[in-house]
């Protein structure tokens, strides 16, 4: 990371995760699965012979479920409450469940912000840079630090327990 500031933000975050370390690693573990697509979002959605697909799995790999729902919540349901509970209660009727603890997944959306952060580093991109921000903000909200620009974003549709 080249921004200072983001690295500085990142790395406490990262800080604040380390007395979690090993029951992170330890559900990490335990449901990593799943076949993850790697790029979940509504423009990988088509319709092929009149069916909903799922397209584009050249990210695929084997991981914990949560992972390929988080750019989804943030960027294509835009942390909308009512749509994030719908998609969970409609992949819980197939038989899944979000299995990862509470701070795991927030330990994903973390590990989600660094990708975003390192993206837009790169290429341009404020509205994604957003996104990255949000997740950051959800990050310092659930550990318990307030930032001054921090998300209000609902705990309630982001998080879920077992």
């Amino acid at each position: 990371m080249q921004n200072e500031e983001i690295k500085s933000r990142l790395l406490q975050v990262l800080a604040l995760f380390t007395a979690q370390k090993a029951d992170i690693e330890k559900d990490l573990i335990a449901h990593a699965t799943t076949v993850l697509h790697g790029d979940v979002g509504l423009r990988n959605y088509k319709i092929v012979a009149g069916h909903l697909r799922l397209i584009d799995f050249e990210r695929a790999r084997m991981g914990v479920n949560y992972l390929d729902f988080i750019k989804l919540f943030y960027q294509d349901f835009g942390l909308k409450k009512e749509l994030i509970v719908s998609f969970v209660k409609g992949y819980e009727k197939c038989g899944e469940k979000i299995a990862v603890t509470p701070v795991t997944q927030v330990f994903l959306i973390f590990i989600t912000a660094i990708g975003i952060m390192k993206y837009t580093e790169k290429i341009e991109d404020k509205p994604f840079k957003e996104i990255g921000e949000q997740m950051l903000a959800t990050c310092f909200s659930f550990l318990g630090v307030r930032k001054k620009n921090s998300d209000n974003a609902s705990m309630t549709a982001l998080i879920f327990t077992n």
